[in-house]
This record gives structure tokens, C-alpha cells and sequence, in this order.
């Protein structure tokens, strides 16, 4: 293979397949032993509630960009968020009489397709998604094998996080992710400053290890320095931890348009030093 050459991923074997007659035992089966779907709810809060840190891995939130806040006039970053593949992982098992399966197509080159299908037997309803993550950096060069597995399997798993809400349902499980937000934020609210300069310590730990320096952690929650970090943005972290963890996201993503404002600091700071226009057209962008 030459060098810079995009190297093409075999196919993948196929899931094992169910016969028609297995599957209506299954259904017949599901029907008869049908769940209650209270005490359903009450193992998945059992489960989510085990520890902490099963707890914490629960949600997650990921950044999308800014936009204007119309109040303010000031451009805010805006999230995206919902129950972690964690979560979905917890309630499609406490929830019961359900077929998952994930799996991938042969990556294009550029990106890998999970996929995932679940089947709620019980009510026989169904739900398949597809899933596509890049596999190559900013310069167009492939990530190397590990790094393609590794976007292949989280493809797949947000796949099925997103498959197991849709035939659940979200609304369902909403109450518990209410009380798992109300459960953080009495911890964090308890902090001391020893307590909470430590976390927000393990924090800017945590993200460097992910190639997002201080600076760059700072932009992703709002505030200008580490000294302004509080209670609230240190829950954000770890939200957005859960994302990275979970293979939501990456440094890449997350960054860039970080990377696009400072490209854009140097730029005025050389047409414009003493600060007087904003050739970004942004409003309210954050400097380090």
C-alpha cells in the first residue's frame, strides 16, 4: 500500500440470525410473562443509583456551537444532551423481553456506519439506526487500526443508545434523570474550597489527557479562567467527560471552533492591534 493510501476495512460477519419460528416463540413467550413496567423503572433507578460514579455516567452533554443569546446580545455555547449509552445500556436490561443487535457496514474510507436494531418483543415494535463517525483528522489522513476500531464500536453504541430511547421512550425515563441531576448537584453543593479546588484540579487532569488543554476547557464551559470555574460548570465537565468516555465526541470536535476563534484572534491582533474591530462578526467571544 502506498503511503497516505486510505486503507479499506473488510466486512464484518453478520449477526447471527433468528428463524420465524424462534422469534414468534419469543413474541408468544414476551406476551406471556409481560412486564410491569413500574417495577421496570423502579430496577432501572435501582441500577443507576447503585454508586456515584454509575450515577454520574448516566447523562452526558456535548457541545454544538454558539449561538446568540438575544437577551444578552452575547453569543453562548449551546449543548446538546441526554441519558448516556450507560443508561441505555442499564434500561434495556431492566426493561426486559428485548433483542438488541449492533454491527457495522465495511468503512467508506472516511467513516465508519454503525449500526444497531432493538426489538421490543413484548409489543413487537422495532427500531434500526445508522450511525457515521469520521475516521480522519484535519489533514485528511486516516486514523490508524486502533483508531478505527475504536470509531467503529462507539458508532455502534450510540446507535443503540439511540435506538433503546426511541422504543422505550424518553419520556419514561425522564424522572430518573431528573433525580440523578438533583442527586449531583446536593453532592457538589456540599463541596468545601479544599474539597472543590481538588475536583476542579482532577478536572483540567482529566481533560489534558484528552489533548484539551485549561484554556481550551475553559472555552467549552463559558468562563474565563480556572478561578471562575463553579459548581455548575464543574457538573458540565462531567457531562462532557461522559461523552469523551462513551465515544460521543473528541477533542477534535469539541475544539473546533475554538481553534477557528483563535485562528481568528491572531488575524485581527495583526490587522487590528489595539483591539478596535471585530473582523469574527462574533459577539461576546471568549479570549485567554
Amino acid at each position: 500500500m502506498k503511503s497516505g493510501e486510505l486503507q479499506q476495512a473488510t466486512a464484518p460477519a453478520p449477526a447471527p440470525m433468528i428463524s420465524d419460528s424462534e422469534l414468534d416463540i419469543a413474541i408468544t413467550t414476551a406476551k406471556k410473562y409481560e412486564r410491569d413496567t413500574r417495577q421496570c423503572l423502579t430496577r432501572i433507578r435501582e441500577q443507576v443509583f447503585a454508586d456515584e460514579e454509575t450515577a454520574r455516567a448516566c447523562w452526558y452533554i456535548k457541545p454544538v456551537g454558539k449561538q446568540k443569546n438575544e437577551e444578552t446580545g452575547k453569543f453562548e455555547m449551546m449543548f446538546a444532551q441526554g441519558p448516556s449509552i450507560r443508561f441505555a445500556e442499564i434500561a434495556v436490561s431492566a426493561w426486559g423481553n428485548m433483542r438488541t443487535a449492533c454491527g457495522q457496514d465495511p468503512h467508506t474510507g472516511t467513516q465508519v456506519i454503525g449500526k444497531a436494531v432493538v426489538h421490543d418483543l413484548e409489543s413487537n415494535t422495532m427500531h434500526q439506526e445508522e450511525v457515521r463517525k469520521s475516521i480522519v483528522n484535519k489533514q485528511g489522513k486516516q486514523y490508524d487500526p486502533s483508531g478505527v476500531a475504536n470509531a467503529g464500536l462507539a458508532a455502534q453504541s450510540i446507535a443503540f443508545r439511540n435506538c433503546v430511547m426511541r422504543v422505550i421512550g424518553s419520556g419514561r425515563l425522564k424522572a430518573i434523570a431528573d433525580d440523578v441531576e438533583a442527586l449531583l448537584k446536593g453532592k457538589m453543593g456540599k463541596l468545601d474550597g479544599v474539597q472543590m479546588k481538588a475536583k476542579i484540579d482532577n478536572a483540567i487532569a482529566y481533560f489534558a489527557s484528552k489533548q484539551i488543554d485549561e484554556s481550551g476547557l475553559c472555552w467549552l464551559l463559558g468562563v474565563t479562567n480556572r478561578d471562575a470555574i463553579a459548581v455548575p460548570d464543574l457538573m458540565q465537565a462531567g457531562r462532557i467527560k461522559t461523552a469523551i468516555d462513551e465515544g460521543s465526541t473528541d477533542a477534535a470536535e469539541l475544539l473546533s471552533d475554538y481553534y477557528a476563534e483563535m485562528q481568528a484572534d491572531k488575524s485581527a491582533n495583526l490587522d487590528d492591534p489595539d483591539g478596535t474591530t471585530d473582523p469574527t462578526g462574533k459577539v461576546g467571544a471568549i479570549e485567554f
